[in-house]
């Protein structure tokens, strides 16, 4: 999914806001935790949760 959907049915307004709370969270930018993710093929922020 791309960056402006994620943000826009979150309820962000603001692109760079969202990009700025993700980064806040996780420790990276949106677009570096999407690289990540098509490396690893799995999501890392999904497995650390607990279910």
């Amino acid at each position: 999914m791309n960056l402006t959907y994620n943000a826009a049915s979150l309820g962000y307004t603001s692109i760079y806001y969202y990009s700025k709370q993700f980064k806040k969270i996780t420790g990276m930018s949106p677009s570096q935790y999407q690289k990540m993710v098509r490396i690893s093929k799995k999501d890392p922020l999904y497995e650390q949760r607990e279910l």
